[in-house]
C-alpha cells in the first residue's frame, strides 16, 4: 500500500526552517505520489521551491485565528486532510483545535495544548521537572541581575530564554 492512498493531500508549513523542509523532502522519497503543498510564511522560503510541490504564503501563526482560518482555506481549496506542522508557533496555534478539525477529517497530529505549552516553554518543563524530582543541571530564572548571584554551575555555562526560535537569544558566557 502506497502513502498517497491514505491521504487525499497533505500540507506541509514551516518550509523555511530545516523541520518543516526536511519533512517535506523524506515524504516526498518516501512517496512521489503524495500531494503536497509547501507553506511558509516568507514567500521566499527555500522549501517553496522544491521540484513538483506546490507552495502558498501563510500569515503568521502569531495570529492564530487568521493562520488558522488561512490553513482551512487552503485545504479545503486543494483538498488536503493532514496538516503537519513545521514550526512551534504552528504548532501552538493549531493545538487548541486539533481534535475538533480531526473529527472534521482534517487530521492535525499535534499534541494537546497543554502538553504543547511545556514542549515550548522551558521554565514550565523545569518545573515539571523540579515538581516530580527528575534529575536536572542547576538551573536559574532569573527576574534581574541580584538573581544571578545563586548560580553555583560553574562556567562556561549556558543562558538561553524561556521560549525562543532555534537558537536565538543563546549564550555561552565563560565568566
Amino acid at each position: 500500500m502506497s502513502l498517497a492512498s491514505l491521504t487525499t493531500g497533505i500540507l506541509v508549513t514551516g518550509v523555511g526552517a530545516p523541520p518543516g523542509l526536511g519533512t517535506l523532502r523524506s515524504l516526498r522519497l518516501a512517496d512521489a505520489d503524495l500531494n503536497l503543498v509547501a507553506a511558509d510564511i516568507n514567500p521566499l522560503a527555500g522549501g517553496m521551491f522544491e521540484p513538483g510541490t506546490p507552495s502558498v504564503v501563510l500569515p503568521s501563526a502569531s495570529d492564530p485565528e487568521a493562520y488558522r482560518a488561512a490553513v482551512r482555506e487552503v485545504c479545503t481549496d486543494r483538498k488536503l486532510d493532514i496538516i503537519i506542522p513545521g514550526s512551534e508557533a504552528e504548532i501552538a496555534a493549531l493545538a487548541p483545535v486539533a481534535r475538533e478539525w480531526t473529527k472534521a477529517g482534517l487530521r492535525v497530529p499535534v499534541a494537546e495544548p497543554d502538553v504543547v505549552a511545556f514542549g515550548i516553554d522551558k521554565g514550565l518543563l523545569l518545573e515539571l521537572v523540579k515538581h516530580v524530582g527528575l534529575p536536572h543541571p542547576q538551573t536559574l530564572q532569573p527576574s534581574c541581575v541580584d538573581d544571578l548571584a545563586d548560580w553555583s554551575g560553574g562556567f562556561p555555562c549556558v543562558v538561553k530564554p524561556r521560549t525562543s526560535r532555534g537558537a536565538r537569544g543563546v549564550g555561552y558566557p565563560g565568566n
